[in-house]
């Protein structure tokens, strides 16, 4: 019987450590946001467990289970709501090199002089907003007249070479965007715009390299000469990488020329059927109507007008954990064990009730 007794204190006690677990277990969740346009990022961290005037480090790596050996404090972590906030920098070299490498990262949390962590290898979201991505300045030489001189330099994240940017202009052609954009003051909040999904194909032979060199070959920007022969509003698609840097797309929002609003032309094709001999010369207008909007739509399939049944995917910057951390919820096989460790104990503690007066 002592041995029904101790194997009986084992279970309920194993019982009320995983009641304690499962009491005690958070939902971490990450919001991710770009406050400027340097490429640094910003990691709000909640559902956190933290002890009350504790003090927290934290760390980022390119790879899961990494022996970590920068560390950084949290700085004002919150108690009361189980918040802190990371900021992940271009400042910091070993911050910087983790931005560079890779659009996917692992943070790890500790409580300083503890000899475990609170959360190991979160997968965390690097990756910058298209328009965020990449900053256009319009040149003083700005002329579309005079091909030779810059148009447009371009500020670049993560030191990514002159030599390793490449450009793309795709026009808009979506009525709506062009349409609330001219409604709207030139504002591009709200709008549907592309989101990454809609970057021009790698094999997109519209991709070009900068070609305006400045003093000494230092400066190259986009030259008035690679501006789009059309008036309109473009995307202007940036792409650029480098040696130990990870692949940036990005895009301004940009006006070339007099940007109007989009006059609805949409054409019944069938009445190309109708009887040539009595309306030759309305088919003959129509004919050319179409083939106007047939050239328009292919450049509607090159231009990004998958944006218009995009959300703006871009400001929203939320990120979740890809992966389950320990002790963040309760799985299926908590549960199962802790019915198992029940029925289990219920026929141990029966089996002693029936013999313990069995000497």
């Amino acid at each position: 019987m002592k041995k029904q007794k101790i194997i009986l204190s084992i279970i309920v006690f194993a019982i009320i450590m995983l009641i304690l677990t499962i009491s005690n277990a958070t939902d971490i969740k990450v919001e991710k946001s770009v406050p400027s346009t340097d490429g640094s990022v910003r990691l709000l961290f909640s559902g956190l467990k933290l002890d009350n005037g504790s003090s927290y480090q934290w760390a980022i790596e390119k790879t899961k289970g990494t022996n970590i050996i920068n560390w950084y404090d949290v700085t004002a972590p919150s108690y009361s709501t189980g918040e802190i906030v990371i900021n992940v920098n271009v400042s910091e070299k070993n911050q910087l090199a983790v931005l560079k490498a890779t659009d996917t990262a692992y943070v790890s949390i500790k409580k300083v002089g503890a000899s475990t962590n609170i959360v190991t290898d979160y997968t965390v979201d690097l990756t910058l907003p298209l328009l965020k991505a990449y900053t256009l300045t319009k040149d003083a030489f700005y002329d579309r007249k005079v091909l030779g001189n810059p148009a447009y330099s371009i500020g670049k994240p993560y030191g990514i070479l002159n030599s390793n940017i490449q450009i793309c202009w795709k026009k808009i052609t979506d009525k709506n965007i062009v349409d609330n954009y001219i409604d709207k003051n030139h504002d591009l909040s709200g709008l549907n715009l592309a989101t990454i999904k809609d970057k021009p194909s790698l094999n997109d032979t519209t991709w070009q390299s900068l070609q305006y060199k400045g003093f000494n070959n230092s400066q190259m920007r986009i030259s008035n000469g690679q501006l789009p022969e059309q008036d309109g509003l473009y995307y202007l698609w940036i792409m650029g990488s480098g040696e130990d840097i990870k692949t940036v797309y990005g895009y301004q929002v940009v006006e070339v020329g007099t940007v109007t609003k989009i006059t609805s032309t949409n054409t019944n094709t069938n009445q190309n059927k109708t009887d040539s001999s009595s309306q030759s010369k309305d088919k003959t207008s129509q004919d050319k109507k179409t083939n106007t909007n047939n050239s328009n739509n292919k450049n509607n399939t090159s231009s990004g007008t998958k944006a218009s049944s995009n959300s703006n995917a871009k400001n929203a910057d939320s990120t979740t954990a890809k992966t389950i951390l320990p002790y963040t919820g309760i799985s299926i096989a908590i549960i199962s064990v802790i019915i198992i460790l029940i029925i289990f104990s219920i026929m141990v503690l029966r089996n002693y009730n029936k013999y313990k007066d069995i000497k």
